[in-house]
């Protein structure tokens, strides 16, 4: 494979992810924002299966996912990955609304699952709920927030550890990995996207200092 972008312990691969993850090695952490329409529901099932090979043995995997999805998605993953916890993150007042269902939506869900169950030696204190984060699109139409990924890959993860975004989409894990000075891998379909987190990667300053939950 060719990499689109590589730069000091960062890569970015243009391509499907089908096509690109049953090339890639052991990851320490996937942290991932696949899209929420239901007729590409199958990369949630394609993040779970190859976790089951390249996610080191007790490593996280998160996906955010849309609330109306949860059963599915859930669904999806849970055939080859172990159940951790759903987390929440706080539109910070924002109330996206659900139409057909007449309903105001206050929090964004978050997957997570492990590739084997951790030890209690090997945790840290989290929050379940994240607060005051509200959603980042200078880099993405869809773009989160930086403190939720800056929080948990900094539990999850040590220096240098690899992080693994299988749709890396503006590239905010990715930053977050740099900042956080781990190593990561994108993969994002979408060329325009390669370049705008190209650009976003190619800064040397800190983007944010969001640790408050």
């Amino acid at each position: 494979m060719k990499p689109y972008y590589e730069h000091n312990g960062i890569t970015i691969y243009h391509g499907d992810c089908r096509e690109i993850l049953p090339q890639l090695g052991v990851v320490d952490l996937i942290f991932a924002d696949p899209p929420y329409h239901e007729k590409v529901a199958w990369i949630y099932q394609e993040i779970a299966y190859h976790a089951k090979r390249i996610l080191r043995n007790r490593g996280f995997c998160y996906a955010y996912c849309g609330a109306h999805a949860l059963p599915r998605v859930i669904s999806l993953m849970a055939a080859y990955l172990d159940w951790f916890w759903l987390f929440t993150i706080d539109h910070n007042g924002a109330n996206p609304r659900m139409w057909n269902k007449r309903l105001m939506v206050a929090e964004k869900p978050v997957v997570c699952w492990t590739n084997g169950i951790p030890t209690q030696d090997e945790l840290e204190w989290v929050a379940t709920d994240w607060r005051g984060q509200k959603a980042d699109k200078r880099f993405h139409d869809w773009g989160q927030g930086a403190g939720f990924a800056f929080e948990h890959i900094s539990k999850r993860t040590n220096l240098c550890d690899l992080v693994l975004d299988p749709c890396c989409g503006g590239g905010t894990t990715l930053r977050v990995a740099k900042d956080l000075g781990r190593r990561a891998i994108g993969i994002e379909i979408d060329e325009e996207n390669c370049e705008i987190a190209a650009k976003r990667l190619s800064q040397e300053v800190f983007e944010f200092r969001e640790i408050e939950a």
